[in-house]
């Protein structure tokens, strides 16, 4: 396999350790940088790093810069994903169903 260029691939290489082993135990996920070039890191570096994090919903199929996460821990793309559909008074209103009708 070539690169756009003719000449061999670049090999992946951790933004975190310079390493460039590609294993099923540690392998090189893409790091969501927002850079014009694909940066990877070790999943092993960044699950150790506070420096990194994972959007709750992308999972570890893409590791993010913590910085780029919200306080929910949602990437740019999920922002809002754990905030619930229905309003708080919707909510209330099921609560005080569920408790009036407990003994029943």
């Amino acid at each position: 396999m070539h690169n756009a260029t003719g000449g061999l691939p670049e090999a992946k290489v951790c933004v975190w350790c310079d390493g460039t082993n590609d294993t099923a135990a540690n392998p090189l996920v893409v790091l969501a940088s927002g850079g014009a070039e694909e940066e990877f890191i070790h999943l092993h570096c960044a699950r150790t790093n506070i420096q990194f994090g994972f959007c709750w919903c992308c999972r570890e199929s893409k590791v993010f810069y913590s910085e780029d996460l919200n306080e929910a821990g949602e990437c740019e793309i999920h922002d809002g994903e754990s905030v619930p559909d229905y309003p708080d008074e919707d909510a209330e209103s099921y609560i005080e169903n569920v408790r009036n009708n407990e003994g029943s």
